[in-house]
Formats: structure tokens, sequence, C-alpha cells
């Protein structure tokens, strides 16, 4: 894939993300975003760099709809420090698309974005 447009990613996506430095995808991600576009469950395995937060994250932000006000998505991660990285990375997308990232552990770690 020579670009995040050819594998029908919104657009708000696609210039959030060439906001964030991305304009080409990883062969992960070039694997797992039409996966999940489809609306398919995709288990991933891929080392450091391979980026897997986008390849997981930018297509199911696109298929998510409001909930007005409600959670519609909920990732679990294995402690908080996960979740609150996984939360500041997400950010810049789930904003893009209009949606909000939180991290939810023992304690608010991102109140402010929930």
């Amino acid at each position: 894939m020579a670009s995040f447009e050819e594998l029908n990613l919104g657009p708000e996506v696609v210039e959030a993300l060439a906001a964030e430095g991305m304009e080409t995808p990883t062969p992960f991600q070039a694997g797992a975003i039409p996966v999940i576009a489809r609306g398919n469950d995709l288990l991933g395995r891929a080392g450091p760099g391979a980026g897997t937060l986008v390849g997981y994250a930018a297509p199911l932000l696109g298929r998510l709809v409001g909930g007005n006000g409600s959670p519609v998505c909920l990732i679990l991660c294995t402690g908080q420090r996960q979740a609150t990285e996984l939360a500041r990375s997400l950010a810049p997308l789930a904003d893009a698309t209009g949606h909000r990232a939180a991290a939810l552990t023992g304690q608010w770690n991102q109140p402010q974005r929930a």
C-alpha cells in the first residue's frame, strides 16, 4: 500500500494521521486496516514500531457511531501505564473522528477526556 487513502480510511482519519507525521502505512497496518474496516476480528502480532495502535484504532474509529455521551468502545490494557499511554496516543485520532479517549484504572488518569 502506498498511502492510508488507499486503505479507505475516512478523510478525517487520514488528515489526523498526516498531522502526526504518518503518510505511509507499515506492513502491519496495510494488512490489519482492511480486515478491521470490514468488521472482522483480528488477532495480530507485531514488534515495536509496527504501528499496531494505528492498525487497530484507525479503522475502528471510522466504524464507531456516537453513543449520546455513552461509551461506545472499551479497550482493555494490562496495566495503568499501558492504559494511560494508549489513551494519550489514541487521543488525536479519536478527536479527529468526534470521539474521546480516556484511561480508566484505579483512578481517572485523564478525566478531561472522559
